[in-house]
């Protein structure tokens, strides 16, 4: 709501005048365009420059984004999943979603044609994760995504989210190329953007994010 009211207000200032630009921390504390471009991105920092209709607004996003959940939101998430997948899931153990947002055409690689690290009907990574039992693990994907599930491999069991409810839960920002979000049971999280950047180290972005706490 936060951000929807700010994109509303910057909605508001622009009518009726020539498209201004807004740049924004990672917070979402103004800061100058010369402070933007000056952001050092990398290892824990990226940039995105928007044009919307009414302004142009650039943002400075962390990769790795933590947060809690009230008991109540948990457990509406939770339940939210299980009717998903069909299956209870172990609430003693972590959830870990791997996310692809909506496809954006104009986001596939000329070369390989394709989008993200999953679009291939060969896709074998992840071997290791999909064997755990140390947690409970979901592969979803933004529903406009279901006409093109062919291009994905069959041998990961890919959900729909109807209503998009986890990553406008989740993900402030969301990266074609897919997106990592770990639960911990006490409501902890971690979302982390564009995992494909970390692809061969998303066994060990979970583990240490189920030995964090933010209690």
């Amino acid at each position: 709501m936060k951000y929807l009211c700010l994109f509303l207000l910057i909605g508001i200032q622009c009518i009726g005048q020539n498209k201004k630009s807004y740049f924004f921390d990672e917070n979402w504390n103004a800061i100058t365009e010369k402070a933007f471009r000056q952001t050092e991105v990398g290892n824990d920092k990226f940039s995105q420059f928007f044009e919307l209709d009414t302004a142009n607004v650039g943002k400075v996003y962390l990769f790795e984004n933590y947060g809690e959940l009230e008991t109540k939101h948990f457990e509406a998430i939770r339940k939210h999943l299980e009717k998903l997948s069909g299956k209870a899931l172990d609430i003693s153990k972590p959830i870990v979603i791997n996310y692809v947002s909506a496809i954006d055409p104009t986001s596939r690689n000329p070369a390989t044609g394709r989008i993200n690290i999953y679009d291939t009907s060969d896709y074998k990574g992840n071997r290791k994760t999909k064997k755990r039992t140390d947690i409970n693990l979901l592969w979803l994907q933004h529903p406009a995504n279901k006409s093109e599930i062919d291009r994905y491999s069959k041998k990961v069991t890919w959900l729909f989210d109807k209503d998009d409810y986890i990553a406008k839960t989740f993900l402030e920002y969301n990266c074609h190329i897919g997106s990592l979000i770990v639960i911990n049971p006490d409501g902890s999280y971690l979302a982390y953007y564009c995992i494909e950047r970390a692809f061969r180290e998303i066994d060990e972005i979970i583990d240490r994010m189920k030995n964090k706490s933010l209690h």
